[in-house]
């Protein structure tokens, strides 16, 4: 059993053909745009209440 993952996604269009191609995952600018490191802790905290430990950079 494989798994497919599409990156790269950056329009509906395409989406809309990966799955009609049954791709198992896609990650792209459509579902969400790049994040610096300090909003993505942000964005845990905010969507999963998950406090994660400050920049290891």
């Amino acid at each position: 059993m494989s798994t497919i993952t599409i990156e790269g996604v950056e329009t509906q269009e395409v989406h809309d053909l990966l799955k009609g191609m049954n791709a198992d995952h896609a990650q792209g600018y459509l579902y969400a745009k790049p994040l610096a490191y300090d909003d993505y802790l942000q964005y845990l905290n905010t969507q999963y209440n998950l406090k994660m430990l400050d920049s290891p950079f």
